[in-house]
Order: structure tokens, then C-alpha cells, then sequence
């Protein structure tokens, strides 16, 4: 990430013209908040972020604090990363910000750009900064009292920001029993950041990142007779034993599927993209959610949605194989949702 400052060039820093370029490590600054707020004409952020997602919140955050009102945003990928900035970039528009335009090709040869301008400044954008924050830089040593099967109360469960761990150790060594009560495991399940497991009597155990779904505080009275966990990125899914299903992590992404609760009954299987799921149910029909843009909405090919035996994923579309051998797609068209050019093989 680089940006241009106005005002007086720093003797260390580069200067461009009357600017300073500033190369801002966007993870450390969104924890450790150096640079002054609403005070950068130009953001450049480059490729390499858009397929690390679980940065996407620390930089959403600086996004909304460093540009002047004035401000351009620039975000540019190559073109096999397209649909990763156009999911960024739809994550901006969530937050005000409003696209100008895009160019791709040409001048700027195999790739496309992004241009931005900042929403304006309000009450509510920076409230809506400091929830965020609050939650990205969650204060390591505060102490969550929940009582869960495998966690009893008079031993609190920590949830830790791993990565402002190792920035700002604080933690005593050799001193955590987690482990020792993770017995007769019977199934591990990872999003981007975070665990779960399934014990041998069906209760559930999560640790990591409470973004990436780290904490199931919220549910853990309805993760009973867990049969199967799947996981997006950002969120969990478990199946169980009667055949609903229970979600939790980032509501965007997964975590949370009451727009669908009343269809998820009978579920066999579940299949997961980068930020969404799908679910096979006994009737062989398929139940989406979770990020529309990995393959969360399956409405345009519902219809053809019937029979599913077996579902596949990329990290941004679906595959569904039916009975009769033939192929359903969704999801991005660069990752796989579009298959028809090769249809008439997949009989």
C-alpha cells in the first residue's frame, strides 16, 4: 500500500514533487495507528493484498481513515485477480465509497484499475471505524467468561489477535490448557483463521481469530450432536445429527444463514467456496448463502438445481454433479462459475 501526503516532504522519506510517497505496512498501521487521519490525496493499493482476505478488514479500516475528502483511492490488479477487486472494491462501496471508473487492458496492459473517491466524513462512518478497530485490535488480556462443555467456568477462554501477539507479546509461556482438554477429537475444521473441533460426544471447541469465526460463544448452546463442520474463510458451518445446521464467524460471509434457516433441514452435505456455503439436502436439492459473489446465490440456476449427489468448489464458485452425470455451475465466471464452453462434455 503507498500513498501521497501534502505538506512538507521528511527528510528520510522520498519525495514526489511537493509530496511525500509513504509504503505503509497496512497491517501493522491498522493495529498500531501512526499516520494522521483524512490527510492523503492518493492511495495507491497494489495486487498482492486482494487474494490475503483475512487483511481485508485491517485495510478497509485505513481506507475509511487516511484519504482526504478529496482523496483518489486507486486499486489495481492483474486480470486473473479481477474478481478479488471487485469483491474489495464492492466491500468499499458497502462503506460509502463511491467507483469513478475502471480501465483495463490497453495502456495499462494485462491489468485492470479501480478508482475511488472517499465517502464523506460523518458521525456514523466514525463510529462504524472505531467498532471495527475495536474488533481487529481486540485488547489482548481481556477475558470472555463462558461456560462450554469443554471449557469450564472458573477457566476463562482468551481469544488472541495472533498477530498483534507477536508484534506485543504479553502473554505468559508454557501456561495455557487448551490443549489438554481438546480430547476424543473427532473432526478438525479451519477457516482462514481460525479452529474448531468436533468431540466425540458432539459439543464443539473453537480458538483463533473471533473474525474468522474463533469464538462460537454466541451458539454453543446449539452445537449439540455435531455430526460435520465445514468452514469459508470467515465463518463455520455444522451439521447436526437431525439435520440442521448451525452457522457462526463473519454474517457475510457464512457465519450467518437465517435468510435460509427454514430451507436447511435434511442436510447431507455441505460444500464451502472462499466466503460461502452450499448445502446438499435430501431431496437433492441445494441451499446457498454467504457472499453472493463466491457463489452464496444460486438463483439463477436453482431451476437446474435438482438431484445434486456431489458439490465442489473453487475458492469463488460451485459445482454441482447430478444424477443423470450432468454439471450445474455458479459463482465467479473467472473461477469456474461459468462452464458453458465445455457444457456438452459434462453429460
Amino acid at each position: 500500500m503507498g500513498a501521497q501526503r501534502r505538506g512538507k516532504a521528511v527528510a528520510e522519506l522520498p519525495a514526489v514533487g511537493t509530496c511525500q510517497a509513504l509504503a505503509v505496512e497496512w497491517s501493522k498501521e491498522a493495529l498500531q495507528p501512526s499516520l494522521p487521519e483524512k490527510s492523503f490525496e492518493l492511495i495507491v493499493v497494489c495486487d498482492c493484498l486482494y487474494e490475503n482476505r483475512d487483511s481485508w478488514e485491517a485495510l478497509r479500516s485505513l481506507l475509511r481513515r487516511l484519504p482526504a475528502p478529496s482523496a483518489t483511492v486507486l486499486l489495481a490488479s492483474a486480470m486473473l485477480r479481477k474478481p478479488f477487486l471487485q469483491a474489495f472494491v464492492a466491500l468499499l462501496q458497502e462503506d460509502g465509497f463511491a467507483l469513478t471508473s475502471e480501465e483495463q487492458g490497453g495502456r495499462f496492459g494485462d491489468v485492470c484499475i479501480a478508482f475511488l473517491r472517499p465517502p464523506a466524513a460523518s458521525q456514523q462512518e466514525a463510529s462504524h471505524d472505531k467498532e471495527t478497530m475495536a474488533a481487529v485490535g481486540e485488547k489482548v488480556g481481556r477475558f470472555q467468561e463462558k461456560t462450554s462443555h469443554a471449557m469450564s467456568a472458573d477457566k476463562p477462554a482468551l481469544p488472541v489477535e495472533w498477530s498483534k501477539e507477536v508484534l506485543q507479546p504479553s502473554l505468559p509461556e508454557k501456561s495455557f490448557e487448551l490443549i489438554d482438554q481438546l480430547k476424543n477429537v473427532q473432526q478438525i475444521q479451519v477457516s482462514g483463521g481460525a479452529f474448531a473441533a468436533v468431540l466425540g460426544d458432539g459439543f464443539v471447541v473453537t480458538w483463533g481469530s473471533a473474525f474468522d469465526g474463533g469464538d462460537s460463544s454466541a451458539v454453543q448452546d446449539q452445537l449439540k450432536n455435531v455430526q460435520q463442520i465445514q468452514a469459508s474463510d470467515h465463518a463455520f458451518a455444522a451439521i447436526l445429527g437431525d439435520g440442521s445446521v448451525v452457522t457462526w464467524g463473519r454474517a457475510e460471509y457464512g457465519g450467518d444463514s437465517s435468510a435460509v434457516q427454514d430451507q436447511l433441514k435434511n442436510v447431507q452435505q455441505i460444500q464451502t467456496s472462499g466466503m460461502a456455503f452450499a448445502a446438499i439436502l435430501g431431496d437433492g436439492s441445494v441451499v446457498t448463502w454467504g457472499y453472493s459473489a463466491y457463489g452464496g446465490n444460486s438463483s439463477a440456476v436453482k431451476d437446474q438445481l435438482k438431484n445434486v449427489q456431489q458439490i465442489q468448489a473453487t475458492g469463488m464458485a460451485f459445482a454441482a454433479v447430478r444424477g443423470d452425470g450432468s454439471v450445474v455451475t455458479w459463482g465467479s465466471a473467472d473461477y469456474g462459475g461459468d462452464s458453458s464452453a465445455v457444457q456438452d462434455f459434462l453429460m
